[in-house]
């Protein structure tokens, strides 16, 4: 049972190394190409709204150095409110499925999903 925990103690730091490698490859995939193309997905699935979409992010919306969530933040008039607290089902889903495409087309290199974008 020592020798086990001892194992584990010592493989640590190569998980730690690699939980900060995902987590700097996600965060420069939201804040890069897959963000910009969640919004365009979003903008098709879920347009004329009074809350717009504004930036996707990660991190959690109070906290900052939270980097385990992914955030949307949507636009009031001047402010940026996160989606959470003012989101409904439809809002929501149409995110999920956003994100979604944007991840496999970026895995896939298949363009637009015949949402009207620039492969449509």
């Amino acid at each position: 049972m020592i020798e086990n925990l001892t194992e584990v103690a010592n493989n640590a730091d190569s998980i730690k190394a690699l939980k900060t490698s995902v987590r700097k490859e996600v965060i420069e995939l939201v804040e890069g190409e897959v963000g910009a193309q969640t919004k365009s997905y979003y903008e098709h699935l879920y347009d004329n709204e009074v809350l717009g979409y504004e930036k996707l992010t990660p991190g959690h919306a109070a906290n900052p150095a939270i980097k385990d969530e992914i955030n949307l933040y949507l636009r009031a008039g001047k402010h940026l409110v996160p989606m959470g607290p003012y989101s409904n089902a439809g809002r929501m889903r149409a995110l999920f499925l956003s994100f979604a495409f944007a991840l496999l087309e970026r895995s896939s290199g298949v363009s637009s999903f015949g949402l009207g974008g620039e492969g449509a």
